[in-house]
């Protein structure tokens, strides 16, 4: 299954790479790992990736909100996330992830663009509790075969 992650902090995609890459699976070439991901770290790479593949390419986008630490405004998570769920016959689910998890306004505008709030989950959770997160994927990756 090929994932999507829009995360511009290398730590926080290791830790997102560490829970998705199964231990029994770690001598594996990429093409049968459970999960292939794909990383992009900023809006314009994610854009990119997203139109450099075709239609049903992505099962599942994991999307950080901000994508410049530098910039305390910056939402581009948003924007990719809108434009995967807008996208039609190429749209794929997403989770976002966030450390601004106590901002009650990106999740309001999240789940505005599509994005149940079950699937804005706290990076927090990476940390504390993998198998939440991964549970909260799974469920997601199921939501979206079943629409098609």
């Amino acid at each position: 299954m090929n994932v999507l992650i829009v995360e511009d902090r290398a730590s926080d995609y290791q830790k997102l790479e560490e829970i998705l890459s199964l231990d029994e699976e770690q001598n594996l070439p990429t093409e049968e790992k459970t999960y292939c991901l794909f990383r992009a770290t900023s809006l314009n790479e994610a854009k990119t990736k997203i139109a450099d593949n075709p239609a049903g390419f992505f099962s599942l986008g994991i999307i950080d909100i901000k994508l410049d630490e530098n910039d305390s405004g910056n939402r581009e998570g948003l924007k990719v996330a809108k434009i995967i769920l807008n996208s039609g016959n190429r749209a794929f689910p997403v989770v976002m992830v966030t450390n601004l998890f106590d901002v009650k306004e990106y999740a309001v505008e999240a789940e505005k663009i599509g994005v149940e709030l079950k699937y804005f989950l706290n990076k927090r959770m990476l940390r504390e509790n993998p198998h939440v997160f991964l549970d909260r994927i799974n469920d997601a990756v199921n939501k979206g075969r079943r629409k098609k």
